[in-house]
């Protein structure tokens, strides 16, 4: 009858309503991580060309200078995190 036609269709609609739901869901959760990927990236970039110029600093300094090494190892510490 009528109303259990109209029942069925609130309940498929209800369904489609879900997965709907469940779908946006996962997409936005797919983007958060593809921005925390490309955000990690960007920063990764930078900090290996800091951490490069730092051991070269460290390879080529002439005299020993204790200020510089703590400077270099505070760096690397940083670096690392």
């Amino acid at each position: 009858d009528e109303m259990t036609n109209s029942l069925k269709r609130l309940i498929n609609t209800e369904r489609q309503l879900a997965e709907a739901n469940t779908r946006v869901k996962y997409e936005r959760l797919s983007a958060i991580g593809e921005l925390a990927a490309s955000l990690a990236h960007d920063l990764k970039n930078p900090l290996g060309t800091i951490k490069s110029s730092a051991e070269i600093l460290r390879r080529t300094k002439k005299e020993s200078d204790p200020e510089l090494d703590h400077v270099l190892a505070r760096m690397d510490r940083a670096i690392e995190r």
